[in-house]
């Protein structure tokens, strides 16, 4: 009897470690859109088109900047507008226009790439500059099914992890 209330005890105490650092993890990238005051904090880089300076499988750190702070050979993070809703790249900008009513166009261009985006992004479409690349970590994010299996593997191994026994203990 003893035996499965002690083994209770230690799931319920692993799976509560678990919970508490998922919501660290969770707390952490609101914490990070919060401070770095945009909606994208972390980018993984998915294509070669900033190659040498950003590889497939970086992670970027990017901060939020107002139109007027971008300039050019920043490397902002925006929504590609021919690539249609939903699709974010990781591009330098090569030229900043002003427009008569003061709002500003970026044209950029894909370090690797021979010429320019063929559509300036607008201000509302940036998410912001690229502060800081962490290699390899964005291979992570960019495969979610090996994140879960990840994330399954080390739920499993700390479940089934052998409990440590006192020494001089009988029971």
């Amino acid at each position: 009897m003893k035996f499965k209330f002690k083994r209770r005890k230690r799931i319920f105490r692993e799976l509560v470690g678990i919970l508490i650092i998922v919501s660290l993890l969770v707390g952490g990238y609101f914490g990070l859109q919060f401070f770095l005051n945009t909606d994208m904090p972390l980018v993984a880089v998915v294509s070669g088109s900033m190659y040498p300076t950003l590889k497939v499988g970086d992670l970027v750190v990017v901060k939020g900047a107002a139109p007027a702070e971008i300039q050019e050979g920043d490397i902002i993070v925006f929504e590609a507008t021919e690539s249609g809703h939903g699709t974010y790249w990781v591009h330098r900008v090569i030229e900043v226009r002003v427009l008569p009513d003061g709002t500003r166009l970026f044209i950029t261009k894909g370090d690797k790439n021979a010429g320019p985006d063929s559509a300036p992004v607008s201000e509302d479409k940036i998410h912001g500059r690229v502060i800081y690349i962490i290699p390899f970590i964005g291979f992570l994010i960019m495969d979610p099914i090996f994140l879960f299996i990840l994330l399954l593997s080390i739920i499993i191994i700390i479940l089934l992890w052998p409990e440590k026994r006192k020494k001089g203990s009988s029971r």
